[in-house]
């Protein structure tokens, strides 16, 4: 099983992530450090992305995004509250523009 550790760095800018696969008779592989580097890449076009980062399995993606979600939860960061909250303020945002449309056009 896949598992996520997330714990804030000592200096509070950051977060430190290990990711664990954890296999029978208790037995650990840790995934080994890399960095995420970003960089502006040529696209011949705006919907065309470059190769991905990475690529995970769907049964493997599925297991890390329950680890990241839980592990998270118990760092004191509610994920599902947070894509709540966005998805309310997107609510409220499309009615205003919705009265606005209905009620100030028809003045």
């Amino acid at each position: 099983m896949i598992k996520f550790i997330i714990r804030e760095a000592w200096n509070r800018r950051g977060f430190n992530i290990w990711i664990i696969n954890e296999i029978e008779n208790h037995r650990y592989f840790f995934a080994e450090p890399f960095e995420i580097k970003f960089s502006d890449k040529p696209q011949d076009g705006a919907s065309i992305l470059p190769e991905p980062t990475f690529f995970l399995k769907d049964c493997d993606f599925q297991t890390i995004r329950t680890s990241v979600i839980n592990e998270l939860t118990q760092s004191g960061i509610e994920p599902l509250a947070i894509a709540k909250e966005a998805e309310l303020k997107a609510t409220k945002y499309h009615l205003e523009d919705f009265r606005r449309l209905v009620f100030e056009e028809n003045k």
